[in-house]
């Protein structure tokens, strides 16, 4: 092929046609491309200066205001009951504006007239001049005039808007300048009712636009706040603040200089022309994007200059040269394409890592974080929201949010609180239709503005999940802490949960959810529940106990001194005997109340559990009634376990009585035991004790009567719970049987059906290699001679003691409060020897008495009594070293055993 063939004319112009061509498209696509970018920049510029508004002035208007309403000295002053001087009242307002950065806060009656408001600072120059506006970088006082302290109470603002629409009841945000100060500000106004719902006032909170005049500095792209009217209140722009960006009628000027919204500033337009995408303002072309500010009634305004196009001059050179230029603007073009495409790929690469952050980001979330389309696909969820669902995202990407995430209001699990271990019950009744809210709409959701009012649970219809109230209302909403989620693999989590929508410029896309797990917070506050339970039980044990062990006292002092008289006169004192063997047993009750009260550890000593069980049926079969059986099947061969007889009796008697409330018609309650060993750890439904391997026996307490259902059976042992009538059950009784098996190291569990009986098991551990036998008590009257000073409230046991310490051979002068003991003992200190001392007397205590009276006299001997306190405790609060110590009811061998020991010693 020739030469000139190759070079023809025609090649050379195609060949130069098709490299324009080739220019004009790069140039095209690279504007297009470039143009792209700064719209993104634009938006990212846009939403940054948006939350940072919100955050630092909106929402700290709102909390003021909120605060303000509801504040008893704003009330109080409406209301008339206290002056415009209040200090009070002047406080709380001035507090409150230095607390949110106000620039001022007010309350105004129905008038318009303002009560009272915080202070402001300002100069007679700057009222009028727009520079005041300007923070740090424009003087706020000229010259050297010093800033004076004023006031605006006893003004009226009732021309401004933002009084008459709170009037009628609008919460209302209103851009202005300060009539007063001069200064820019948002105002947030709210009408203040009293609890009938009568108009009592207005409270006002102004933010003034300097925290806004900073962040719009900090901001590299002209950008600018305006107002409805257009006009420009707040711009990084000196030259556009004021000025009017849509044209102005005279007469609408006119309006907006009299309602003197802008105070005395000179409103002016400024030549704009607006397009979809630009603006061209003062023959300057702009890109730009806007945005509403929440209800503030202001717009921001991104602008961004918008570059030129490139020229073709270099193309241009290119087609006029020779021929032979085409290969070097061929290689020159090549070269800027491939910088281009270069540069290109740095911007996705720089794309691709914002994305990857944003996504390490929200795997770093504790929180769980799913997102969803207009459909209610899932369309995203990190780690956390994977743990919690059980799902991996591969399989749930485009499936229905219900059908991953099943959410049930926590009112209608069967076991909301979940296993006291840490490990969620089933918090899920199968039988129940799933609903994830029970709550009625109180008014018509609004969509027009891009952050609405958050909605909670009770808001919300009883059969939509969040993620369908979110894209049909447009509004966020939050179910609080009352949602319980089920993963695919059977756990359930408490969590608080929120759900908002993603917004795309005015266009909803989307719904972004977040679930934080708070199974263990809710485990502590139930576990906190249960201990203030417990403690409220344990008082009311106490005082109980104190009272009950008085009686006692008087009635075995009272036995005693018959039995004594009837043993005098040689007559039979069995029935004396066996009413001293009941008050002992009743006295053993006391104990165990007042051990529970102190929280003190109970008792424990070798015991044959059978003896017990078979004590306890012997009282049952008198009292349970005459349509139960009772049948008793106890094999167990090695039955020593450790504990308190009293504490064992009282449990089955407790057991017994359930059983008996169960059969109202008859049945058959019966109880069996047997060896039971233990190679590993069980666990049951009672889960606060953790059994240690070895032997232990096995004793089951099993009736015939209506049984109960899962959720019954799951709190019979919870303080204060019962299923009886009021006035027919305390909800105490299993309560302290369980309180008795977890004391002496055991474990108790329940097994019920409906109308199928109840079956309680319980397992103590056994004591092994360990033989022993009763003991017969010996009872050693001591005798005795000398003078006994005896204080004791009580008429009873002070009387039945003196006559007690008199058959001894003692003398004993008796008291019956604090003044009465002193002033014997002064009387007869040189004689008196003992004092046996109450320690809880009327008027002054007892351990104030016993000071003295050991101030007195240092080798005195000084017994306490009492009938609440253990002799450590008592000690303890006499702050004096007792020589003995007596807790009420005690006997006579009480009596003589601790005088006896102090004698010989």
């Amino acid at each position: 092929m020739s030469s000139k063939r190759v070079f023809s004319k025609k090649r050379i112009v195609a060949f130069t046609l098709f490299l324009i061509f080739l220019v004009i498209a790069w140039r095209v696509q690279v504007n297009s491309l470039r143009q792209r970018n700064q719209k993104l920049f634009i938006e990212s510029t846009l939403q940054q200066i948006t939350r940072n508004v919100e955050d630092e002035i909106i929402f700290t208007a709102e909390k003021a205001l909120d605060l303000l309403c509801h504040s008893p000295a704003s009330l109080a002053l409406l209301r008339g009951k206290t002056t415009i001087s209040d200090p009070q009242t002047v406080f709380e307002v001035e507090t409150l504006s230095r607390l949110v950065g106000a620039g001022l806060v007010y309350i105004m009656d129905n008038n318009g007239t303002v009560l009272t408001s915080s202070s402001y600072e300002a100069d007679s120059h700057s009222h009028n001049d727009p520079s005041s506006v300007y923070g740090n970088k424009r003087s706020i006082h000229s010259g050297n005039a010093v800033p004076q302290r004023n006031t605006i109470v006893g003004q009226n603002f009732r021309f401004r808007p933002y009084f008459t629409l709170a009037s009628n009841g609008s919460d209302v945000v209103y851009p202005a300048v300060g009539v007063s100060t001069g200064k820019r500000g948002l105002y947030r106004s709210r009408a203040i009712f009293d609890e009938g719902g009568v108009m009592l006032g207005v409270a006002v909170v102004k933010m003034n636009l300097d925290n806004l005049d900073r962040i719009l500095d900090k901001c590299s792209l002209p950008t600018a706040f305006l107002t409805s009217e257009g006009i420009t209140l707040a711009t990084n722009n000196p030259e556009w603040l004021f000025k009017s960006f849509r044209e102005i009628s005279a007469d609408r000027l006119r309006r907006i200089l009299e309602s003197r919204k802008f105070a005395d500033q000179k409103i002016e337009s400024i030549n704009v022309r607006w397009t979809p995408e630009n603006a061209i303002i003062d023959n300057r072309k702009y890109l730009y994007s806007s945005a509403m500010l929440s209800t503030s009634g202001l717009e921001l305004f991104v602008f961004q200059p918008s570059n030129p196009s490139f020229p073709l001059t270099t193309l241009d050179k290119l087609i006029l040269g020779t021929t032979f230029g085409t290969v070097l603007g061929l290689i020159f073009i090549i070269s800027v394409l491939l910088r281009d495409i270069n540069r290109i790929r740095i911007a996705e690469k720089a794309l691709a890592k914002n994305e990857e952050n944003m996504r390490i980001t929200l795997e770093s979330i504790g929180d769980g974080v799913i997102a969803t389309d207009m459909q209610g696909r899932i369309t995203g969820m990190n780690r956390v929201a994977q743990t919690l669902s059980g799902w991996p995202i591969l399989n749930s990407m485009g499936k229905n949010f219900h059908e991953v995430f099943r959410l049930v209001d926590i009112s209608d699990a069967s076991d909301p609180a979940g296993s006291e271990d840490g490990k969620p019950a089933d918090l899920h009744d199968e039988s129940k239709p799933q609903t994830e809210s029970k709550p009625q709409i109180e008014s018509k959701p609004q969509i027009e503005s891009k952050v609405p009012a958050i909605q909670t649970a009770s808001s919300i219809p009883s059969a939509e999940n969040p993620v369908d109230y979110v894209i049909r209302t447009g509004q966020p909403y939050s179910m609080g802490d009352n949602v319980i989620l089920h993963s695919i693999t059977g756990e359930k989590h408490v969590i608080s949960d929120s759900a908002a929508p993603i917004w795309n410029d005015s266009e909803m896309v989307g719904v972004v959810l977040v679930f934080r797990d708070i199974t263990d917070k809710y485990h502590l506050q139930q576990k906190l529940r249960h201990t203030e339970k417990m403690d409220s039980i344990g008082r009311l044990a106490g005082g109980i106990a104190h009272d009950f062990n008085n009686m006692l006292g008087g009635i075995i002092g009272c036995a005693e001194l018959i039995r004594l008289d009837q043993e005098e006169r040689g007559e039979d004192s069995q029935q004396i005997s066996t009413l001293l063997d009941i008050t002992s047993t009743a006295t053993g009750l006391t104990g165990q109340l007042l051990a529970f009260a102190r929280r003190d550890e109970a008792t424990v000593r070798p015991l044959n559990i059978h003896d017990c069980i078979s004590s306890a049926m012997r009282i049952c079969e008198k009292s349970i009634g005459p349509d139960i059986r009772i049948v008793t099947k106890l094999i167990s061969d090695d039955p020593i376990v450790a504990g308190d007889r009293t504490s064992f009796q009282n449990l089955f008697l407790n057991l017994a009585i359930n059983a008996r409330d169960a059969m109202p018609d008859g049945g058959t309650l019966t109880i069996s035991t047997e060896n039971f060993l233990l190679n590993d750890f069980i666990e049951s439904s009672d889960n606060s004790t953790n059994l240690k391997p070895g032997k232990y026996i096995q004793i089951s307490v099993s009736d015939t009567g209506h049984g109960m259902d899962a959720i019954t059976a799951s709190r019979i042992f919870e303080p204060f719970f019962t299923t009886k009538e009021n006035g027919k059950g305390t909800g105490l009784g299993m309560t302290a049987v369980m309180e008795t098996v977890h004391s002496y190291g055991g474990k108790i569990d329940v097994f019920s059906r409906p109308d199928k009986g109840s079956t309680f098991l319980i397992l103590f551990p056994l004591i092994e290699g360990t033989s022993f036998r009763t003991l017969p008590q010996r009872t050693i009257q001591v005798q005795g001679v000398g003078l006994i000073l005896l204080v004791e409230s009580n008429d009873v046991i002070r009387r039945n003691s003196t006559e007690l310490l008199e058959k001894q051979g003692f003398e004993v002068l008796a008291a019956g409060n604090v003044e009465e003991a002193v002033d014997r003992f002064r009387e007869n200190s040189s004689k008196i020897s003992i004092v046996i001392m109450d320690l809880h007397l009327p008027t002054r205590d007892g351990q104030h008495c016993a000071k003295i009276l050991k101030t007195e006299k240092n080798e005195l001997l000084v017994i306490g009594t009492s009938g609440n306190l253990s002799a450590e405790n008592a000690a303890a609060m006499s702050g004096i070293n007792l020589d003995g110590f007596l807790s009420k009811p005690y006997t006579s061998i009480d009596l003589s055993k601790v005088i006896g020991h102090l004698l010989i010693k």
